[in-house]
């Protein structure tokens, strides 16, 4: 077969918040094999679903604010989400799913984000027969990396999104692209 000289033009619209909320389903599908190292699973997806919603918050943000990357960087994810709802005149109940979750899911990421180094002491008398019967001592974050909870923080993420995406009339798909060729004639 010969090879052609082509000049190639390509263009691609990537809208990274889907893709990182696929890396949440995705780690939270591997979580729920049950193999060895779930718990990592389980905790990329709860980071990965408040990734996404902060990348949506930025996409929306940029299509409805002048300059939104001059000054969204020094807001708080909470504040972006504010500042977007204030815009589309919208106010969603805040009691009920999956408005109610986004707390939860900004707490879990804020707490690996900022983690620190963290001793746990406990004593007690307890009536065991061996020492896989003694609870593992965990922090809080480490509490939420099960399947029940990462659903939710999931799920959650991605209604919150379709949403606003519908409120903002913006497109929640991963994107498109397209590439455009001509066949060169004669010497590059």
């Amino acid at each position: 077969m010969e090879r052609k000289t082509f000049d190639i033009h390509q263009k691609r619209t990537l809208n990274t918040f889907a893709l990182l909320s696929q890396t949440a389903r995705h780690s939270m599908d591997n979580g729920r094999s049950g193999r060895d190292g779930s718990t990592l699973d389980w905790m990329t997806a709860g980071v990965f679903a408040a990734f996404s919603l902060e990348a949506f918050f930025n996409h929306v943000g940029a299509k409805r604010f002048r300059h939104w990357e001059r000054f969204e960087r020094g807001l708080r994810v909470e504040d972006k989400l504010e500042l977007i709802l204030d815009e589309l005149g919208q106010k969603p109940d805040w009691g009920a799913r999956p408005f109610q979750t986004i707390g939860s899911i900004f707490k879990f990421r804020h707490a690996l984000a900022h983690a620190r180094t963290v001793e746990l002491d406990h004593r007690s008398t307890q009536v065991v027969e061996d020492r896989h019967e003694v609870p593992e001592l965990t922090v809080w974050w480490e509490d939420q990396c099960n399947e029940t909870t990462m659903k939710r923080m999931v799920d959650d993420s991605w209604a919150v999104i379709e949403t606003i995406a519908e409120w903002a009339g913006v497109d929640c798909s991963l994107g498109s692209g397209e590439i455009f060729m001509q066949l060169r004639r004669g010497p590059l």
